[in-house]
C-alpha cells in the first residue's frame, strides 16, 4: 500500500483558543508522511505560540506578514502545501481519530482524484446556536459520484454543495489543484466564499470521485465562526462577519447582490465565477437565476422576521439586475411563515434523528473539539452493523429513494 503525502492546511487568526484543540485532533493522527500546515493571517494574540507548543515535525508554520481576506489567506496556505492530497480545516474544526489512515486505504483502493464527506458537527460552548451540542452523522456508505453531474444538481440546488469534490472536508489531488490554477490566471480561489468555489471549480477538472456518508471530520461552530455570524439576525452577532467584509477585496459576481444567509445564492455565485474563467462553458451546467431566487425566496419565508425581509429585499435586487419578473418568483409561495418554520423544522427532525445523534455537551463533559472527536469515535465504535444498515435503509426511505 502506498503511504499518500497529505497536507492538512489550517488558515486562521487570533483563534488561539480554539486553534489549539483543532491541531491537536490533528497530531494524534498516526501516520507520518502528513503536513500540518498553520497559515497565520497575522494573529494579534498568541497563535505562534500555541502551535509552537506542539513539539510535531509534521507541522509547519507561516505568517502571512500582513492582514489578508479570507480567500487570500487560503491562497497563501495552498502556496505552501506538497502533499500529494491537500485539504483545508477550520481552526475550530477537528479530524476524527484515525481518518487520515482510513482516508489512505481508501484512496489506494479507489486512485480517486478526489474525496470528500459529510461532516458531523461540533456547536462549542460560546456557539451563538445550539451551544455545547455534539451533531453525530451514523452512516458509512462509500460511492462514487460523476463530477459534471454533481455540478448540475449542486448548481440547481437538487443537492447539497457539501457534496461537490471541495477542499473543505475533502482531500484533493495537488495537481488537479495545480490544473485550476494554470486555466484561472495563475490563481485558484476566485470568489470571496473559498470553500464553495473550490468544490465546483474542482469539479469542472474531474471526471469522477469518491464520496462518503459517514464523517472524517467534525465541522465546528464557535463564536469566531463566520458562517454563524453571517445568518445572524443582530449587528453584534454579526460583527465577524462584518469585519470578514470589511477585508475581501474579491467582489461577489456583479449580477447578484451579496446575501450571505441565502446559500443557494452563494452557490449560483461560484458558479457563475467558474463560468466567467471559462473553466467549463457547457450553457447546460449554467446556473438558473430564477431557480436560484424560487429556492431563496421560499427558505426566507421559513427565517425570522428581521432576516427574512432582509433577504427578500436583496432578492428583488437581483431579479431587477436581470430583468426577472419578481411576481414569477413568489409565485404562490405566500404560505404563513409560521406554517413553514414548523414543516421545514418537522422534515429536518425526522430526518436527523433517524441518520445522527445528538449528544448533550455539558453531560458528557466536552469541552472542546477535540473532546468531541474522541467521544464520537467511542460512539462510532461501539455501534453495530445492524445499526448502520438500519440507518441506511431508513435514510434511503426519508430521501425518496
Amino acid at each position: 500500500m502506498m503511504n499518500y503525502r497529505f497536507s492538512i492546511i489550517i488558515p486562521t487568526r487570533s483563534r488561539a483558543d480554539v486553534l489549539k484543540w483543532s491541531l491537536k485532533t490533528c497530531v494524534m493522527q498516526e501516520y507520518d508522511n502528513l503536513e500540518i500546515i498553520v497559515s497565520d493571517n497575522f494573529s494579534e494574540d498568541d497563535t505562534k505560540e500555541v502551535v509552537a507548543s506542539y513539539k510535531d515535525g509534521r507541522i509547519k508554520y507561516y505568517n502571512t506578514g500582513e492582514r489578508m481576506s479570507m480567500s487570500h489567506n487560503w491562497e497563501f496556505a495552498l502556496s505552501k502545501a506538497t502533499g500529494d492530497y491537500v485539504t483545508v480545516l477550520g481552526d475550530d474544526d477537528g479530524f476524527l481519530p484515525g481518518a487520515i489512515v482510513q482516508i489512505n486505504k481508501l484512496l489506494n483502493n479507489t486512485h480517486a482524484d478526489a474525496i470528500c464527506w459529510h461532516q458531523s458537527r461540533y456547536f462549542w460552548p460560546n456557539s451563538p446556536m445550539f451551544p455545547h451540542e455534539l451533531r453525530m452523522i451514523m452512516r458509512d456508505r462509500i460511492v462514487t459520484l460523476n463530477a459534471l453531474e454533481n455540478f448540475r444538481k449542486v448548481v440547481n440546488h437538487q443537492r447539497h454543495y457539501s457534496t461537490t469534490p471541495w477542499l473543505y472536508s475533502g482531500f484533493v489531488k495537488k495537481e488537479v489543484i495545480q490544473k485550476v490554477k494554470e486555466k484561472s490566471n495563475g490563481i485558484f480561489f476566485h470568489s470571496m466564499i473559498p470553500d464553495v468555489y473550490s468544490g465546483l471549480a474542482i469539479a469542472t477538472q474531474i471526471k469522477t470521485y469518491i464520496y462518503s456518508t459517514g464523517p472524517f471530520s467534525i465541522a465546528g461552530n464557535s463564536s469566531h465562526s463566520n458562517g454563524l455570524s453571517s445568518i445572524s439576525s443582530t449587528e453584534k452577532d454579526r460583527k465577524n462577519f462584518n469585519v470578514f467584509l470589511s477585508e475581501n477585496p474579491i467582489p461577489f459576481h456583479p449580477s447578484l447582490e451579496l446575501i450571505a444567509s441565502a446559500l443557494p445564492l452563494l452557490v449560483a455565485e461560484s458558479a457563475l465565477q467558474v463560468f466567467d474563467l471559462k473553466l467549463i462553458t457547457d450553457k447546460e451546467y449554467y446556473p438558473d437565476l430564477r431557480r436560484t431566487l424560487r429556492v431563496c425566496f421560499a427558505e426566507a419565508l421559513h427565517k425570522e422576521e428581521t432576516m427574512m425581509q432582509r433577504e427578500i429585499s436583496g432578492l428583488r435586487k437581483i431579479a431587477e439586475k436581470n430583468n426577472i419578473d419578481w411576481k414569477e418568483i413568489t409565485g404562490q409561495l405566500t404560505a404563513p411563515t409560521s406554517m413553514r418554520k414548523k414543516v421545514n423544522s418537522l422534515k429536518y427532525n425526522i430526518r436527523f434523528g433517524l441518520m445522527g445523534k445528538v449528544i448533550n455537551g455539558d453531560k458528557a463533559g466536552l469541552k472542546n473539539i477535540y473532546d468531541a472527536a474522541i467521544l464520537h469515535d467511542k460512539i462510532w465504535r461501539s455501534q453495530s452493523r445492524f445499526v448502520f444498515n438500519m440507518v441506511r435503509k431508513l435514510s434511503e426511505v426519508v430521501n425518496g429513494k
